[in-house]
């Protein structure tokens, strides 16, 4: 044919992405609630035990013990040489 070809502009049904920037950006002002301890502060798993800084924090779900419904409960590792994640109720403020 004799005339040029146009293209032919679709939008596409997929939003645009975030720049690594922008997206760790948004992920740091997400605010963390219902957690009881920081990270970076220090807690004791046991009286007995030395104290670690909280390096992680969590959820995993459980069953309830009365429901059998799943919940989410709270969980933290700490920095103490140990892959072992705590729950809240296992720790206490150093």
């Amino acid at each position: 044919h004799e005339e040029a070809c146009q293209a032919v502009s679709v939008p596409s049904p997929k939003p645009a992405l975030a720049t690594p920037e922008e997206a760790t950006e948004t992920f740091l002002h997400v605010p963390a609630t219902g957690f009881t301890y920081a990270i970076g502060q220090p807690v004791q798993p046991a009286p007995a035990t030395q104290a670690g800084k909280v390096i992680w924090r969590g959820q995993v779900k459980e069953r309830h013990p009365r429901t059998g419904l799943f919940y989410r409960v709270n969980v933290y590792r700490l920095d103490n040489g140990y892959w072992d994640c705590y729950y809240e109720a296992e720790l206490q403020v150093a």
